[in-house]
């Protein structure tokens, strides 16, 4: 994953970050997700999809980091078919990108 800039909009409250990277498959990446913030995404470049998964209904692949605001979870994935679509994971989702290359 590369990140190509940060532009903050409010200060550290709302910022966007441009990145670029390639997916992963289901089987490959793991469901993330965040509790200070939420994750706003949507596909500049490519084609990406997005499953949703609720954190108190899996098990944790990775604990909370407060550095980072990330947390990894286990789940098996089921397609959404939201592909190419504006995305907003709140705490207490967990999201996972499956493949295409594409930035967001």
């Amino acid at each position: 994953m590369k990140s190509i800039g940060e532009c903050p909009i409010d200060g550290e409250d709302i910022f966007a970050r441009v990145m670029n990277y390639e997916t992963k498959t289901p089987d490959e990446a793991a469901f993330e997700a965040h509790q200070k913030y939420a994750d706003i995404q949507f596909t500049l470049i490519g084609a990406e999809g997005i499953a949703v998964v609720d954190t108190d209904s899996v098990e944790v692949r990775q604990a909370y980091n407060p550095d980072t605001d990330l947390a990894f979870f286990n789940a098996q994935a089921q397609v959404s078919g939201l592909v190419n679509a504006r995305f907003v994971c709140l705490p207490h989702s967990a999201g996972l990108p499956y493949p295409a290359n594409s930035s967001r």
